[in-house]
């Protein structure tokens, strides 16, 4: 299960039906005499067992006051149902919301784990975790990708983000507290956390540096105030310091983005090497990456050279449903190159294909990461600015879905819109506002908060953050790194993401949020 988690949504889903049935199958052959299959009474009392033996193990959670406010979560879509106007959804959101019943009954009524149990679990999980990763590696050496989040090929990049972000944190821990013993396993780790780190800048995962960051500089404020030397004042200094160049390095590339040399528009050549006009268009085009994209541009030129090289019209759409032309010319632009058939011969026949697929710039291509991630949140804002149009980024797109989360919650505020139908409510509102996102791009709420207040109104919304915080309420939850480090991952991840509208996403949080509070061995047993 632990391993299914960042690389197979049919694992998932099989391992927790293998849970259950080894859960109410256990000690089915750890007694002094097992029930056999030699006569029919023992046929009976093996068909009886595990429903004895699930009615023994469910007893003792009546009283565990987590474990019930857990399954409490549960009732929360089970009321939406009074309140929704397509059953099929609900039902189908209804079973997406099944691990929650499901790993909480299993993991807080089974045996807990050892700590060596635990480690080698956790183990496990981080190799799955980093074998997901090279399959990324793979497809980005073979530019088999449209856009940089197809790095992510089993589960959704979000949810793999927050898979990389947990198992960064749990090999931090085991190289401090060397829960290992050896060198070769910190120096394995160590090598790990920077692959991994690595990777989310590959990816551009904003929400997975994001949530790395910030609680990286907690545990650092955290663990240096607990200093008695003078030491800790140069930790201080440094977790200060660490935010300021970062604000720096981000204002250092935006200005790198806008800055442009001083080109003189007389001093411009009029006409290409071929003879045709250029046309220097510095209104209709912004400026990307330091350069004038409306400059050197001879369509003729570009349109001749380009049907020459590409079945797609030069005048229709890229794979990605965005004009081919602009798409041409921002990648011509990125490279540096004129916008004539003179550019166009030094372009590659993996460039072609790569326009064909939509991508408008090299840099998407070949150097991903946070000052590309930067940039592609420029250009959004640059067209969300000048055109009224939030389609050019994921940012902006979140802007106009955390907008139209909060209409709809005032027009629903006391019970939501009920289970199932949030995705028919925000197409009707889409469609009422006359929304200026394109079909493709109409999404919901991408905030769990915001989300389940759509969904389930003040109440639901209210019940739901007291399920998230009830177990902090508890010292022992409090005071373990582990389960801070998760819920912390999770709390940060659901202002950009609904984390658990999805399998990969409630899987990741039920399994471990049961994990750390009821699986393993502790000195005080959680009530």
């Amino acid at each position: 299960m632990a391993m299914s988690l960042p690389l197979s949504l049919f694992m998932m889903s099989l391992m927790q039906f293998v849970l259950v049935g080894l859960w109410a199958f256990e000690g089915f052959y750890d007694s002094a005499a097992p029930p056999s299959l030699n006569n029919k009474q023992n046929i009976l009392r093996a068909f009886l067992f595990p429903f004895n033996n699930i009615k023994r193990k469910i007893k003792p959670l009546e009283s565990n006051k987590i474990a019930l406010v857990l399954f409490s979560f549960y009732l929360i879509p089970l009321c939406g149902l009074l309140f929704t106007n397509d059953f099929n959804r609900a039902l189908n959101e209804l079973r997406t919301y099944l691990p929650i019943l499901v790993l909480t009954l299993v993991i807080a009524s089974s045996k807990p784990l050892s700590k060596n149990q635990l480690n080698s679990l956790l183990l496990f999980y981080i190799a799955a975790v980093i074998s997901a990763t090279f399959f990324g590696l793979y497809k980005f050496i073979g530019q088999e990708f449209s856009d940089i989040r197809e790095l992510s090929i089993f589960i959704h990049p979000t949810r793999l983000s927050l898979n990389i972000c947990f198992s960064i944190f749990l090999m931090v821990y085991f190289i401090f507290k060397n829960e290992f013993k050896h060198s070769y396993f910190t120096i394995l780790f160590s090598i790990s956390i920077i692959w991994l780190i690595y990777f989310l800048i590959l990816m551009e995962s904003g929400m997975g540096l994001s949530a790395l960051f910030i609680i990286g500089i907690s545990l650092l404020l955290y663990n240096t105030t607990k200093l008695k030397t003078k030491v800790k004042y140069v930790f201080l200094v440094f977790a200060f310091l660490i935010p300021l160049m970062t604000v720096f390095y981000t204002n250092k590339i935006v200005r790198e983005y806008y800055k442009t040399s001083h080109t003189k528009l007389q001093a411009l050549d009029l006409k290409s090497s071929l003879g045709n006009p250029y046309i220097h268009d510095t209104i209709n085009y912004d400026v990307e990456g330091g350069r004038h994209i409306g400059l050197y541009i001879c369509e003729t030129e570009l349109k001749n050279s380009w049907e020459n090289r590409s079945n797609l019209a030069f005048e229709g759409k890229d794979l990605k449903g965005q004009e081919l032309k602009k798409t041409l010319i921002r990648f011509l632009t990125s490279l540096d190159l004129r916008k004539d058939a003179s550019g166009m011969e030094q372009l590659t026949n993996d460039h072609i294909l790569a326009i064909e697929k939509g991508i408008a710039n090299i840099n998407y291509l070949e150097n991903p990461g946070i000052k590309t991630r930067i940039y592609k949140i420029l250009i959004g804002y640059e067209n969300y600015k000048k055109n009224d149009d939030p389609n050019g980024n994921s940012l902006i797109q979140r802007i106009e879905y955390w907008k139209a989360s909060i209409d709809i919650i005032t027009m629903n505020f006391w019970t939501g819109v009920g289970t199932g139908d949030i995705r028919a409510e925000f197409d009707s509102y889409y469609l009422n506002t006359n929304s200026k996102l394109k079909p493709e791009n109409r999404g919901i709420s991408h905030n769990q908060y915001l989300n389940f207040m759509v969904s389930f109104g003040i109440f639901g919304g209210c019940w739901f953050l007291f399920v998230l915080f009830y177990p902090l309420s508890f010292k022992i939850v409090r005071t373990d790194y582990y389960y801070i480090i998760f819920i912390s991952i999770v709390l940060i991840s659901m202002l950009t993401i609904d984390t658990i509208k999805n399998q990969a996403g409630i899987s990741f949080f039920c399994f471990f949020n049961t994990l750390f509070l009821f699986g393993r061995k502790s000195k005080t047993q959680i009530k």
